[in-house]
């Protein structure tokens, strides 16, 4: 792709899922497309994760971009699975092959870290938290003597977190000197307002875009220096990202793609060239796409 120097970038947001790809796969990626850093996460499925049908996409960003239609977004979303974490049967319907969906509630980073060990060059990880299971932050904090840790992870999301209640992860962090990777929610769970007074002295990239909240999101972050964006997964459309990029500005925007997921090429492998197409705009500069794609990962990673 000519129209973006592309070379050195580092992806913020990648997963580990082995039914689709290994360590050494996403090391052969990042070698092969010039990619200097790919940041993964464990599998959020157990199993084999389907790919949502892209109307589910399409309609879920309808319902958020409209206004008045939001709050029928966090009730929908509330009906998506079981008290066991299992996609209800009729929203399998929405997935390709109607196949299952059952959450990871305990991320087994461990697991994680010991495939990506032998990668040390290309692969770092997000040591993904759930509030719930009460961290020992002695022993986490020995952990981050490995520089293949690049920050804490809480989906809020998917655990349901309510973000008012993670202060003693945001201090971690503080202490470490490393980024908070939060995917927002619903309700609590996408309280931006608390989740700024936590964080101050931390860096925060608010995963999908800050999704489902977006602009919600990004006018309370808009002056903020310590809080980002990414611009990963079919969350996002063009007029998303476009319109990330006017309030933002692309100081505040961050490359990322949830590889192995959804940008597939004609053979079905997941394209890196599909996930720079879609954030190609002529009113940005090469400048801008540095700070996008490189400079404004390496301001804030713990190296």
């Amino acid at each position: 792709m000519d129209k973006i120097d592309t070379n050195g970038t580092i992806d913020v947001h990648a997963y580990l899922d082995e039914s689709r790809v290994s360590a050494m796969d996403l090391d052969y990626l990042a070698n092969k497309n010039n990619i200097s850093t790919i940041v993964v996460s464990p599998a959020c499925t157990k199993n084999h994760e389907p790919d949502k049908h892209p109307a589910m996409y399409w309609i879920q960003r309808l319902i958020l971009k409209t206004t008045g239609l939001r709050a029928l977004a966090g009730w929908i979303s509330r009906s998506f699975y079981d008290g066991d974490g299992e996609l209800r049967p009729v929203w399998r319907l929405f997935t390709r092959d109607s196949k299952d969906l059952i959450k990871v509630m305990h991320p087994e980073n461990d697991d994680l870290l010991q495939k990506i060990s032998p990668y040390k060059a290309r692969l770092k990880m997000w040591y993904w938290l759930n509030p719930s299971d009460h961290a020992d932050f002695n022993a986490l904090e020995e952990l981050f003597a490995n520089e293949q840790i690049f920050g804490i992870k809480i989906h809020a999301y998917w655990h349901n977190v309510d973000l008012g209640s993670i202060g003693e992860y945001v201090q971690f962090c503080k202490k470490m000197n490393c980024p908070l990777y939060v995917i927002l929610g619903y309700g609590r769970a996408g309280d931006v307002s608390s989740l700024i007074k936590l964080c101050d002295g931390v860096n925060v990239i608010l995963g999908y875009g800050a999704f489902p909240m977006f602009s919600q999101a990004w006018k309370k972050i808009c002056s903020l220096d310590n809080f980002y964006i990414d611009l990963t997964s079919f969350h996002l459309d063009r007029s998303l990202i476009r319109k990330a990029f006017r309030i933002l500005g692309p100081e505040k925007c961050i490359f990322g793609t949830d590889c192995p997921y959804n940008f597939y090429d004609e053979v079905g492998s997941f394209s890196y060239d599909k996930t720079f197409e879609r954030i190609y705009f002529d009113f940005l500069k090469p400048a801008d796409y540095d700070r996008v794609l490189r400079a404004n990962v390496k301001r804030i990673s713990r190296s």
